[in-house]
């Protein structure tokens, strides 16, 4: 019977360090944070779109005001 909770301890500070070290290494990590990141990426068609709405002769907003 002493071998059954000597393999039980055991097996639970195993499972606590198989689990524990990862889950703390990812908390750790200063890249790690509550606030999203910006991921705004400016592709190529984002970029022709900008570009050819400069040539367009309205003040800004005035498409959100008529899409709305």
């Amino acid at each position: 019977m002493s071998w059954m909770w000597m393999n039980l301890s055991l097996a639970v500070v195993f499972f606590g360090a198989f689990a524990g070290i990862p889950l703390y290494l990812v908390l750790r990590n200063p890249s790690f944070s509550s606030q999203p990141a910006d991921t705004t990426v400016t592709t190529p068609a984002r970029q022709r779109a900008e570009a050819a709405a400069e040539h367009i002769l309205l003040p800004p907003g005035a498409l959100a005001e008529a899409a709305s």
